[in-house]
């Protein structure tokens, strides 16, 4: 089946809206792993109770809802990764 020229231009803003939107998915998760690196992984130690129970408490929900991220499965991480059984 040949391609008409309108689906065809239809097809190449798809693919360019693809790349932009992993893109701004890549910024998250960089912006999400500086996070977690440069709070989570240092206030569980904190002094004060409350503090270390909201860090943890914050950390088990990042590493249910975004387990690739913490994890560092799928791409490059940086110093800090959690690695999930």
């Amino acid at each position: 089946m040949k391609r008409t020229e309108a689906g065809q231009a239809q097809l190449e803003k798809l693919v360019a809206k693809r790349g932009s939107l992993q893109r701004n998915k890549n910024e998250l998760e960089d912006v999400m792993k500086g996070l977690f690196s440069s709070v989570f992984v240092h206030r569980y130690r904190d002094v004060r109770a409350e503090i270390r129970a909201a860090c943890i408490s914050e950390l088990g929900y990042w590493l249910i809802h975004y387990r690739s991220v913490v994890s560092g499965r799928g791409r490059k991480t940086g110093e800090h990764t959690i690695f999930l059984l």
